[in-house]
């Protein structure tokens, strides 16, 4: 079943702009990841939340859906390659997205479960480029 065409509401978010310094490609491949998932996960297509936030050195991306949420046997495999409930899927994006994140950027990507149904996935990159007086 190809679920490509789902169009949910998209809540957003965000107090301010908020950047982040890497390369683009592999950014949007993070989020692109985890937002897939989150609107793949409900199958009505009802809303996902992206909630953007950032501190002086953390750049936080919460996306929120209220779908099925992770089965229990994928939590404890869901970052290693080739793990996925898709008939269609690599298991690659999530795994990808998480050596991205921790490589490149000094963060993580963390999953619990919505307590309203569904997950909540919270993707924190670390800002680590240099700061002038001009750029703060």
């Amino acid at each position: 079943m190809s679920i490509s065409g789902l169009k949910p509401n998209v809540i957003f978010d965000a107090d301010k702009v908020v950047a982040v310094h890497g390369a683009e490609s592999e950014l949007r491949s993070i989020v692109h990841a985890v937002l897939i998932n989150a609107v793949e996960a409900d199958v009505n297509g009802t809303q996902i939340k992206i909630e953007l936030s950032q501190t002086e050195n953390n750049r936080t991306i919460v996306i929120t859906d209220w779908g099925k949420g992770i089965e229990a046997s994928i939590k404890t495999q869901m970052f290693k390659p080739h793990i996925s409930t898709k008939a269609e899927g690599s298991g690659m994006g999530i795994y990808i997205a998480k050596r991205l994140i921790e490589s490149h950027y000094g963060g993580d990507i963390l999953y619990k479960d919505n307590p309203e149904g569904g997950t909540i996935a919270t993707i924190l990159l670390i800002d680590s480029s240099p700061h002038t007086a001009e750029s703060k």
